[in-house]
C-alpha cells in the first residue's frame, strides 16, 4: 500500500512541476545571494584578504601576528593617501594634511545652515567621489581594522553588557562565562565575520525553498483524497481504517528523494563558491560548541532538514481536518509561516550565544538549549499529534 501511495505522491507531472520550481526557487535566491555577496575567484574584499591571511597565518591569527596584519594595514593605508593626494590636489587646497582628515570634518556635525551651504555640498561631492573611486582600498583598511579591533571592542562590548547596571543583562551566567572563554581565548579567528554571515542568509533562504517545495509537494495529495472523501469509505474495513498510518509513513519516505536532491545541489553550489570553502577549517565564533566553518554548515543543513520533516508532520496533522482543497490551502498557510519563522531563527541562532555582534535585548534570549528545544519540540509535536491522529482513525468504524 506504501508503493501505490507514493506513486500518488510522485507522479510525472508532480515531478516536472517540482524540477521546474526547485531550479528557479534555487537559482534566484541561493546562487543569486551568493552572487550578490560572494562571487566566485575572490572578487571582493573581505574574501581577497581573508583568504591571503589565511594563506600566510593559518587559520588563525596569534597576538604575535596582530604586528603584522598591523603593518599590511599600514601599507594600504600608505599607498591609498598618496593616490588620493595625487588624485585630489584640492585637499590640499583646504589644509587637508590626509583623507583621514578630511572624513573626520565631514562627519563633523554641522548646523542645517552650514550643511545647505555651497562649500560644505562640494566638500561631500569631494568625499562621495573619493569613497566610489578608491572603495577597495577603504574597505581593505576596514577589515584590517575590524580584525585587528575584534578582541578588544569583544572584550569591551562583554564587560559593558555583562555589568549590573546594565539593563538587558541575561541572568544566565553560562552565556557570559562562554563568551568570556572566546574572548579571553588566543587568537583571531581568520574567517571574516561576513562569510558566516552570508551563509547564514543562504541557509534561511534554502529552508525556505525547501517549505514551498514540501508544500507543493504534498498539498494536491492531501487535498484530492480530502476532497474525495476517502477516510470515511475506507473507515468501513479494518485495513481501511490503517490508511493515514500508510499515508504518513509514504510522506516521511516521499520527502527523502526531495530533501537529499536539494542538499545534494546546495552543497554542489557550496564547493564550487571558494569564498565559502576556503576557510572551511577557520573556527566561527560565539557559537556555544567549537565549529569550524564547515561543520557549522552541515549543522545548518541538518537543521534545514529537519525543520522540513517538522513541516511535513505538522501539514498532514491540519489538512485531516479539511474536505476541500481550499480549506486543506488555508490550514497549511499557518504551519508554513512556523516553518518561514523557524527557518530565519534557527539558521542564525540554534547554536549562538553571540550577545557582542547583535542586539542585546533579542541575542540575550538566545541560551544553550531554548532554541534546540524548540526544534525538537517542533518535531515532537507533529509527531503526537500525527501519532494521536492514527489512532484516531484507527478506531473509527463507519457503517454504511
Amino acid at each position: 500500500m506504501i508503493g501505490n501511495e507514493l506513486k500518488k505522491i510522485w507522479n510525472v507531472r508532480m515531478t516536472l512541476l517540482l524540477l521546474l520550481v526547485s531550479v528557479t526557487l534555487f537559482y534566484t535566491w541561493i546562487i543569486g545571494q551568493m552572487n550578490l555577496h560572494y562571487l566566485p575567484l575572490f572578487e571582493t574584499v573581505d574574501a581577497t584578504l581573508g583568504a591571503k591571511l589565511l594563506e600566510q597565518f593559518g587559520t588563525t591569527i596569534d597576538a604575535d601576528e596582530l604586528e603584522q596584519v598591523a603593518a599590511l594595514k599600514e601599507g594600504v593605508r600608505q599607498d591609498f593617501e598618496e593616490k588620493v593626494s595625487a588624485a585630489y590636489p584640492q585637499l590640499e587646497e583646504m589644509g587637508m594634511e590626509s583623507f583621514e582628515e578630511f572624513e573626520n570634518d565631514i562627519m563633523t556635525d554641522v548646523s542645517m545652515e552650514e550643511a545647505q551651504t555651497e562649500q560644505y555640498q562640494q566638500k561631500c561631492e569631494l568625499y562621495n567621489q573619493i569613497t566610489e573611486e578608491f572603495g577597495w582600498e577603504l574597505e581593505s583598511i576596514d577589515f584590517y581594522s575590524e580584525l585587528l579591533e575584534r578582541k578588544e571592542y569583544a572584550a569591551m562590548r562583554f564587560k559593558v553588557a555583562n555589568s549590573d547596571d546594565y539593563p538587558e543583562r541575561n541572568k544566565e551566567q553560562a552565556i557570559w562565562d562562554r563568551i568570556a572563554e572566546v574572548t579571553e581565548r588566543p587568537g583571531t579567528s581568520v574567517l571574516p565575520d561576513s562569510v558566516t554571515m552570508n551563509m547564514n542568509y543562504v541557509i534561511q533562504d534554502f529552508t525556505r525553498i525547501l517549505l514551498y517545495l514540501v508544500l507543493l509537494l504534498l498539498l494536491p495529495y492531501l487535498a484530492l483524497d480530502n476532497k474525495s472523501r476517502v477516510y470515511p469509505l475506507a473507515a468501513t474495513t479494518r485495513r481501511g481504517r490503517g490508511l493515514v498510518k500508510t499515508q504518513f509513513l509514504a510522506m516521511l519516505i516521499g520527502l527523502l528523494p526531495l530533501l537529499a536532491v536539494m542538499d545534494i545541489a546546495l552543497c554542489v553550489a557550496y564547493s564550487f563558491y571558494t569564498p565559502y570553502a576556503v576557510f572551511n577549517g577557520c573556527m566561527v565564533e560565539y557559537l556555544w560548541f567549537d565549529f569550524t566553518q564547515l561543520q557549522y554548515f552541515w549543522v545548518q543543513v541538518l537543521v534545514c532538514n529537519l525543520i522540513a520533516l517538522a513541516f511535513s508532520m505538522l501539514v498532514f496533522f491540519a489538512s485531516a481536518f479539511c474536505r476541500t482543497i481550499v480549506g486543506t490551502v488555508v490550514m497549511a498557510l499557518p504551519c508554513w509561516g512556523l516553518g518561514t519563522l523557524a527557518g530565519m531563527f534557527f539558521a542564525d541562532d540554534i547554536f549562538s550565544c553571540n550577545v557582542i555582534l547583535k542586539s542585546m535585548p533579542y541575542a540575550l534570549h538566545a541560551s544553550r538549549y531554548s532554541l534546540t528545544i524548540c526544534l525538537l519540540g517542533m518535531l515532537l509535536a507533529g509527531l503526537l499529534c500525527d501519532g494521536w491522529l492514527i489512532r484516531r482513525r484507527k478506531r473509527e468504524d463507519i457503517m454504511l
